[in-house]
């Protein structure tokens, strides 16, 4: 997916302004979920999405939603993984 095409996206979902994330700096094996809608797009390298049930492999060019409340965790085992991530508040 393109820049152009998440940013069309991003918009008419309603999420904010995105920001970079470097996986393999930050990282985070363990289980969590976040208060709000998150949404990214991969730009460099790749991680695994874990979730309760499944994984998701993410490389350069993908994009996914992940829902406020969906337990998950970014594992990257590469050395390079960074996204453009946004939020979207979710009402309540």
């Amino acid at each position: 997916m393109s820049r152009t095409e998440f940013d069309r996206i991003r918009n008419e979902g309603g999420y904010d302004e995105p920001y970079t994330v470097d996986f393999a700096a930050r990282g985070n094996p363990d289980m969590h979920a976040h208060e709000f809608d998150a949404v990214l797009l991969m730009t460099s390298g790749e991680f695994t999405l874990k979730f309760e049930a499944n994984e998701q492999q993410m490389r350069t060019g993908d994009m996914c939603v992940v829902p406020a409340g969906t337990l998950h965790a970014e594992v990257c085992t590469t050395g390079q993984a960074t996204a453009l991530a946004a939020a979207r508040p979710v009402s309540a």
